[in-house]
């Protein structure tokens, strides 16, 4: 049995805000300003709402789960926060990722600064998302819902991979879409392949990636790989969804030809242990 989405991560956030002991005062609540969407999801996650958030509108679009409750404040642009406003949230810390590290000096004075990467030499994302998961949880004072959160997530993936059983299945293409004709395909050290293989599945692409585990690609592209399963991982630009309901280049590739495209809701391709989470339920329900 496959748990809901929304009950699985509704229910891991208020377990984990019941982490201290029972008898003993609850730790002051950090105040945590997020620059980078993967960790506000995961400090939410970590039962710590933060109290700002970057570019709220696209966080809504393109990450979409764990939701930030409506009284969380939009602070601006995730490269160009409005300064002031940050101050004024008196933030006791800034998440950031190694990309954002040339703003961090500006914020000297305002936070301490907190940088984590699911990207680096490695190519392990869903490793790194472990990892940080523990050491944001250790900074938050909350080091027992980052081990139970890790733990919840294995438990998953475990869980489902089991449910596929020793079968062989098609080999997996997770795409996403820049525009209409222009697409993002990841391969291996994508966070979307290493979940694909934590829940027993395998991912198809074999071309170069970049850092972050995905090659610049068009349509007629994906040509080469006529027996893999096609994932395509929103949003969906209308362009593109009227193409691929259409009978223009769509509809004579070989695996749409053979029934074998999916799309799923969006899952932030660059986020932390949540995202993780939330593409094994998405993609383990439409694969099934």
């Amino acid at each position: 049995m496959t748990i809901p989405r929304r009950s699985l991560l509704a229910g891991a956030a208020a377990a984990l805000a019941l982490a201290p002991l029972q008898g003993r005062a609850a730790p002051p609540v950090p105040r945590v300003v997020a620059l980078e969407w993967g960790l506000a999801g995961l400090s939410m996650a970590l039962g710590v709402t933060p109290v700002g958030v970057a570019e709220l509108g696209p966080y809504a679009d393109w990450v979409a789960e764990p939701a930030m409750p409506p009284e969380v404040p939009d602070i601006g642009l995730r490269l160009q926060p409005n300064l002031a406003f940050v101050r004024a949230l008196k933030p006791d810390y800034i998440l950031a990722t190694p990309q954002f590290a040339a703003l961090l000096p500006l914020m000297e004075g305002i936070g301490a600064p907190l940088s984590y990467s699911s990207f680096d030499a490695r190519g392990a994302p869903l490793a790194a998302n472990r990892e940080n998961a523990v050491a944001l949880a250790a900074k938050l004072g909350r080091a027992e819902a980052g081990a139970a959160l890790v733990a919840q997530a294995d438990a998953l993936f475990a869980r489902m991979a089991r449910g596929r059983g020793d079968g062989a299945s098609r080999p997996v293409l997770p795409i996403s879409f820049a525009d209409g004709r222009h697409l993002r395909v990841f391969g291996k050290g994508s966070l979307y392949c290493d979940v694909l293989a934590a829940i027993g599945l395998e991912g198809a692409w074999r071309d170069p990636v970049n850092f972050w585990g995905f090659a610049n690609a068009r349509v007629e592209d994906l040509a080469a790989y006529p027996d893999a399963m096609v994932l395509v991982v929103g949003p969906v630009p209308a362009t593109a969804r009227q193409a691929m309901a259409g009978d223009g280049l769509w509809a004579h590739l070989p695996f749409a030809r053979a029934g074998r495209l999916r799309v799923i809701d969006a899952v932030w391709a660059y986020g932390e242990l949540p995202a993780a989470m939330r593409f094994a339920q998405l993609a383990g329900e439409a694969l099934s």
